[in-house]
């Protein structure tokens, strides 16, 4: 039976790439992304790889839990079931600071929050044995676990509220793994990040001269992404030279997604905040 994957930010960048590679090796995939065209464009490329590749799309919007649940009740209706979410689109650093429809700060709203309703609803769709994986950044490692929730309204750059959310989404995959385990279910969680990628465009000017200078090509991004389906339950993969460019490793992984304390009020925080329980 063919596999399927539902995987977030999937018509641009590294979402695109883990699609293509899921594809060629004979999944079918449902993308999203906020934007209708640009998926249907996605779509059209995805669908040109192989003549049994079966694409959807869904538009959805990480920055609206009202849009999160629209696009789960879509999914629940069509009977759609899933062995893989990979969880993969995100806000780049952007600022000014701002907020997501529903009150959250930007970063956090759409990297965790976003994701973490998506995973608490769609949870119910997935089949035995399916994988979910959360992709982190190399910069999560300057993340920090105890300010992860900061006020919007404090003094917070938009570069620290990156990585905090970053650090969330390694910290809510492991700790994911970990209850799935304990309650035994046969799904199981991991994460991953694709090093210095060039994704989406973003930043300056010198930013993105930079990032076309040094950084891997997305495919190669995306390798860890795609391993992180078939590796050890409860993995944190990354590239394997200084985890920013290479083939896919065994990454470090911060010390607050060992620190089940941490981990227990990250989840709870997020319930609390979203209004959904993670019910496994």
């Amino acid at each position: 039976m063919t596999k399927h994957a539902l995987i977030t930010g999937g018509s641009a960048g590294l979402g695109f790439e883990v699609a293509k590679g899921l594809i060629l090796d004979g999944w079918s995939v449902t993308i999203t992304a906020r934007g209708e065209d640009r998926l249907r464009q996605a779509a059209g490329h995805l669908r040109r790889l192989s003549e049994e590749a079966r694409v959807e799309i869904l538009p959805l919007d990480l920055s609206s839990l009202a849009d999160i649940r629209r696009a789960t009740e879509r999914l629940q209706q069509s009977g759609a079931r899933f062995d893989a979410i990979v969880g993969n689109a995100g806000a780049k650093i952007e600022s000014p600071m701002k907020t997501t429809e529903d009150d959250f700060e930007w970063h956090m709203g759409v990297n965790h929050l976003g994701h973490f309703a998506l995973v608490s609803m769609a949870l119910p769709l997935l089949s035995s044995g399916a994988r979910i994986s959360m992709v982190s950044s190399v910069v999560a490692s300057r993340g920090d676990a105890r300010g992860i929730y900061a006020s919007k309204n404090v003094s917070l750059s938009a570069g620290q509220a990156y990585a905090n959310s970053k650090l969330a989404n390694q910290m809510f995959a492991l700790e994911l793994n970990r209850r799935l385990a304990a309650s035994g279910s046969t799904v199981s969680a991991t994460a991953a990040h694709p090093g210095f990628a060039r994704a989406s465009a973003y930043g300056s000017k010198v930013v993105r001269f930079g990032e076309y200078l040094a950084a891997q090509s997305a495919a190669r991004g995306a390798k860890p992404i795609l391993e992180s389906l078939i590796a050890e339950p409860g993995s944190y993969l990354g590239p394997g030279v200084f985890e920013l460019w290479g083939s896919p490793t065994a990454a470090l992984v911060h010390e607050a997604a060992l620190d089940e304390r941490l981990c227990a009020d990250l989840i709870h925080e997020s319930e609390r905040l979203t209004g959904l329980e993670l019910d496994l």
